[in-house]
Order: C-alpha cells, then sequence, then structure tokens
C-alpha cells in the first residue's frame, strides 16, 4: 500500500487489528495517524498497513442485499445498499472480487471510497 490509496476515516489492519485512518503525513518518518478500537491514536508506517478484504460476511454485516441478475454472460451476482439518495450497487465477479461500475473494488477501504464518491455516508462495520 502506499499513503496517496488512502483517505482519512478508511479502515486498515496491522498485525491483525483494525484500525481506521486518522492523518496522513507522506512526506513525514511517520506516515499515517491511526486510531484503534478503543479510540487511541497511534503513529504508524505504511509498510506495517495491510488493506482489509472486502467479503460477504462484511457486505451482509453492512446491509448490502443481494439480488441475482441473469445477462447473456450468465448469472450475476449485485450486491445493492439502497439511500436516500437512490442505491449503490456492486457486482461479484468469477474471481471473488467485486465491482462498481468500471472499477474493481478488492479492498474495503475502496468500498468506502466509492461510497463516498456517490455521496453515501455510511460507517462501515468490519
Amino acid at each position: 500500500m502506499i499513503c496517496q490509496e488512502l483517505m482519512i476515516g478508511d479502515y486498515i489492519q496491522s498485525h491483525k487489528q483494525i484500525y481506521r485512518v486518522a492523518g496522513i503525513k507522506p512526506l513525514s518518518d511517520i506516515e499515517l495517524v491511526v486510531m484503534d478500537t478503543n479510540g487511541k491514536l497511534l503513529d504508524m508506517f505504511i509498510d506495517d498497513v495491510e488493506p482489509i478484504s472486502v467479503s460477504l460476511e462484511i457486505l451482509n454485516q453492512n446491509g448490502f442485499e443481494l439480488q441475482r441478475d441473469k445477462s447473456g454472460l450468465g448469472t450475476l451476482d449485485t450486491y445493492w445498499l439502497g439511500s436516500e439518495l437512490g442505491a449503490f450497487r456492486i457486482h461479484r465477479l468469477n474471481n471473488g472480487d467485486y465491482q462498481f461500475g468500471l472499477a474493481k473494488i478488492k479492498f474495503v477501504h475502496q468500498l468506502q471510497q466509492a461510497l463516498r464518491l456517490c455521496g453515501i455516508n455510511k460507517d462501515i462495520e468490519i
């Protein structure tokens, strides 16, 4: 990972612990400020950070609903999240990744950023 992939509020992990990005300092020795689940702020190097993979559990836990769509290419699993602005949907690809429009979503921070870009202010639960 690199700092430019992250935004404040994104979830990441380090040594199997979940953290939320609280600050980004890519030009300093310590590159991230993260918040643990207890609200404690910690400095962290980007090399110690790993992304969290999107899973069916995470989608279900956050209110995404499965709809199977049939097309000329076969059955496509689509996960919908309703909102007051309309709906947000991502498709599950055959390799287990997800796709939003033309953008692939493999990690939770990418899902968070796609939701924000669509104007959906949803706090993802991990």
